[in-house]
């Protein structure tokens, strides 16, 4: 038995130097909340909420009382009574955020208690190692915007990354010359997908899709508004580009949405939104049984 003794929560905050934006805002400075979960043996777990830092705090402090005094080791649990106290007001959203960084820091320290990776308490590795993208070239304002995406692109391949994600949704032939700069600079051989962060209209992002389908894309990330459950149907079943979302959807329940309405080919939850590891487990095999792949978000 591991007892829950104290929960506490950590604002990190940088301010950027450099500004940057894409579709829908600029960004001046990151921050996250980090959740400490510790227990009466004095093993501690880490988690991490997705969302604004200050209200995915506000949503641990709230969770705490019905966390303390738990075993640690009875996760599932856990997840239930944090989802029953805050169903009725928390379906989807920051509360939801709150719940999944616990529930991180729980099976963090459900491994160390255990002495097993949390890998092997999932069931296990099917792989010693996991290729990993880039997820950079934001908007910049007053410059030569394709020269200077296809230039910090090269930078990324020469620290080794062999896959890159960029951003677009500045319109269909602005986004068109950057994707094309950005390749050009690369070559074929690294992997390039693309993310739109919800910018686009249907119509719109179907003709992005086929302008850039000759450029070797990977996926079309969030082509359109996370509501348009039937827009990326129509998206997808036009694209020649695979079609991926889900970071802003919440819970099996948000999931199904996407796989009844056959939205994507690939599905993203955020393990730190979702649901946390619980969740995300039963998010991973209800998009597998319809023919999804899944790519964490973040």
């Amino acid at each position: 038995m591991a007892t829950i003794t104290h929960v506490e929560s950590f604002v990190v905050r940088q301010r950027l130097n450099h500004p940057f934006f894409f579709s829908q805002w600029e960004q001046h400075e990151r921050a996250v909340c980090l959740v400490k979960v510790t227990t009466d043996t004095g093993v501690y777990g880490w988690g991490e909420g997705y969302g604004p830092a200050e209200v995915v705090q506000a949503g641990v402090r709230w969770f705490a009382p019905h966390v303390i005094g738990q075993d640690a080791l009875h996760s599932a649990t856990i997840w239930q009574t944090m989802y029953r106290r805050s169903l009725d007001y928390a379906r989807r959203g920051v509360l939801l955020a709150a719940l999944s960084a616990l529930d991180i820091a729980l099976w963090d320290i459900k491994g160390k208690v255990l002495g097993q990776p949390v890998s092997v308490l999932l069931g296990g590795p099917r792989r010693n190692a996991v290729q990993v993208y880039a997820t950079a070239m934001y908007f910049q304002h007053g410059v030569n915007l394709p020269q200077v995406l296809a230039k910090e692109a090269v930078v990324y391949v020469e620290q080794g990354f062999t896959a890159l994600k960029m951003k677009v949704g500045l319109g269909v032939a602005e986004d068109v010359a950057n994707v094309r700069a950005v390749r050009a600079a690369i070559g074929p051989a690294v992997a390039l997908m693309i993310d739109a962060n919800h910018a686009y209209a249907r119509h719109e992002a179907i003709a992005l899709a086929r302008a850039v389908a000759d450029q070797g894309i990977g996926w079309f990330e969030e082509p359109l508004s996370p509501e348009d459950y039937e827009g990326y149907r129509e998206v997808r079943q036009q694209s020649p580009i695979p079609i991926a979302g889900g970071e802003c959807e919440y819970l099996c329940a948000g999931f199904r949405h996407l796989a009844t309405n056959q939205c994507v080919d690939i599905a993203q939850p955020d393990l730190g939104a979702a649901g946390g590891l619980t969740e995300g487990q039963r998010i991973a095999s209800l998009m597998q049984t319809f023919g999804a792949q899944v790519t964490p978000h973040c």
